[in-house]
């Protein structure tokens, strides 16, 4: 019969795997009802923001945003965190860079013409 920290260290396991993000892949975001496309695009392109930086780049209302990256959040594909008064929210590490998307130095990403 398996020991008691057998179990909670099981337990710890799924749990820590339960809180990975999934990544946003082309798949997942196709899978995306219509109204998370537009703020999961904004958030791949800026890779991390506020609801106020990616309502600025969707040219939507900031609470919606900010409902649509809590639900996105709450699915796994982004992290949240508070930074002041402010929730920031990243894509996991493992989504794929889009092209023309700014590193964290914001500047543009160089595109080969080749």
């Amino acid at each position: 019969m398996p020991t008691n920290s057998t179990n909670d260290q099981e337990i710890l396991e799924q749990i820590v795997r339960l809180q990975r993000p999934a990544p946003l892949t082309s798949l997942a975001l196709l899978r995306l009802p219509t109204r998370l496309k537009f703020t999961a695009l904004a958030i791949l392109r800026l890779q991390e923001g506020t609801a106020e930086a990616v309502s600025k780049l969707t040219r939507r209302p900031r609470d919606l945003e900010s409902r649509n990256l809590e639900e996105l959040a709450t699915m796994g594909f982004l992290r949240k965190e508070l930074k002041g008064n402010h929730t920031w929210y990243t894509i996991s590490p493992a989504s794929p860079t889009p092209a023309g998307a700014y590193t964290s130095h914001n500047e543009p990403t160089v595109m080969s013409t080749h």
